[in-house]
């Protein structure tokens, strides 16, 4: 089902659904913005997606505001680089409080670089958090990564295996709560359908996760499918 808010004039995109199905964070370049690309809120009203409100000059800024993700417990995750960070693309959180938000603050060092670090998600314990990055050191031009917190910090980053990174880019994952499966774009590979294709990956018995498939023409299109998101049931 089409996004009643979508238009041929500017971009819609990045979505992500809050727990309860009542709240869709995205971006847009859409006139009135702030910046490149601002985070845009719509909210369900008997089943109707409302006119989408700009999350205001708290969260966006004259940059980019990129890449939403809204945990189980409300916090909001994105990207942006309009802000004082350590380069390029930069994670940040902020968590609603009423009709505002609170001030974001940065993921800090070791989850941010001075590289670009986007789409990040997390277990439902809050203890595992994935994102991708084209840091220095990994295996491609873009890498999806994990990071554990140890109850005061996250730990450095680690690029996954071959099952999931290649020499390529794989970017925008979403990982399930209960962290057995995993859902990434992989761009320009042999087996895919079209610019960029849907991946899932399944962990096994041993916390392995195990090698990466295409979802398929019932996921994927001849164009970019990306920025994937399962709701909640």
């Amino acid at each position: 089902e089409n996004f009643p808010f979508n238009s041929n004039d500017y971009s819609v995109g990045h979505a992500t659904v809050t727990k309860d199905g009542k709240r869709l964070y995205f971006v847009s370049d859409m006139p009135g913005g702030y910046g490149q690309t601002d985070l845009y809120l719509s909210e369900n009203v008997n089943g109707q997606w409302q006119k989408p409100e700009n999350l205001g000059q708290a969260i966006n800024t004259e940059g980019r505001e990129m890449f939403p993700y809204v945990h189980e417990d409300g916090t909001l995750f994105f990207s942006t680089d309009g802000r004082a960070g350590l380069g390029g693309l930069d994670l940040y959180f902020t968590v609603p409080a009423m009709d505002a938000y609170f001030e974001p603050q940065s993921l800090g060092y070791p989850i941010n670089s001075n590289f670009d670090e986007f789409g990040f998600a997390l277990n439902n314990d809050l203890k595992t958090g994935y994102f991708s990055s084209n840091r220095a050191g990994g295996k491609g031009k873009d890498d999806i990564y994990f990071s554990k917190w140890d109850g005061k910090f996250y730990n450095k980053p680690v690029s996954l295996d071959s099952t999931i990174n290649s020499t390529g880019y794989e970017f925008n994952a979403f990982v399930s709560p209960n962290e057995d499966y995993l859902i990434y774009t992989a761009y320009a590979r042999k087996d895919g359908l079209g610019s960029g294709d849907l991946y899932i990956s399944f962990k096994d018995k041993k916390g392995n996760w195990q090698q990466a498939k295409n979802m398929g023409t019932t996921v994927n299109s001849a164009f970019m499918d990306y920025c994937p998101f399962v709701a909640a049931d």
